[in-house]
């Protein structure tokens, strides 16, 4: 379900991501060290995420392996919770994982694909001003 408050704690929730990424004990794992130091492998996998989207499977080198982006969003948002908490932004946090498990493109695709672009339109409309 898309809302548009989502947006109103964005700031919030991006300042989370930011205190997690910044704490070394939050982040420091041999996954996240190996690649910042292999930039090959962030360059596969910016190119693996633009063109999978949601469905992505990236590599993990330390492992030898692909790992399915829920997969790994669930680490993050681990990761992630006690700073969210901290700035009052669980709600949103949790609104996170939805967000990638129920993509918008496909929701809108099947809309399109079943009722037409002007019944997408309508909805989008709609739902933005909900």
């Amino acid at each position: 379900m898309f809302r548009a408050c989502i947006f109103e704690r964005f700031g919030e929730l991006l300042m989370s991501f930011l205190r997690a990424a910044v704490l070394p004990a939050a982040l420091c794992t041999p996954w996240y060290a190996t690649c910042a130091l292999a930039q090959e492998v962030l360059a596969e996998n910016r190119f693996i995420a633009a063109r999978d989207a949601t469905a992505a499977e990236l590599i993990d080198p330390v492992h030898a392996t692909t790992v399915p982006l829920p997969q790994l969003l669930d680490k993050v948002l681990a990761a992630a919770r006690p700073h969210a908490v901290a700035l009052d932004a669980a709600d949103e946090l949790d609104e996170v994982r939805m967000l990638v498990l129920e993509p918008e493109p496909r929701r809108q695709e099947e809309l399109a694909a079943s009722a037409g672009v002007p019944a997408l339109v309508a909805d989008l409309a709609a739902r933005f001003s909900a």
